[in-house]
C-alpha cells in the first residue's frame, strides 16, 4: 500500500514498522472507514490526519 510507504518515509521508520504501528493504533482502520475522503487529499495532509488518530488511540509518533 502507497500510504504505508509515504507513511513510513515521513516518520522515518521502516514499512513493516509502519504498517504495524497503524495497525495497533487504529491508522488503518480510519483509512479504510474513511477512503473516500482521504483518497482525495494530498499525501501530506492525509499522513497527518492519520497522525493525529494513531495518536489519539496512544501512539507515540
Amino acid at each position: 500500500m502507497v500510504f504505508v510507504k509515504m507513511f513510513a518515509d515521513r516518520v522515518g521508520i521502516s514499512e513493516k514498522q509502519a504498517f504495524n504501528y497503524l495497525d495497533v493504533h487504529k491508522g488503518l482502520a480510519f483509512v479504510r472507514d474513511h477512503y473516500d475522503v482521504i483518497h482525495t487529499l494530498d499525501f501530506d495532509y492525509a499522513i497527518d490526519d492519520v497522525l493525529e488518530v494513531c495518536q489519539m488511540n496512544g501512539g507515540r509518533l
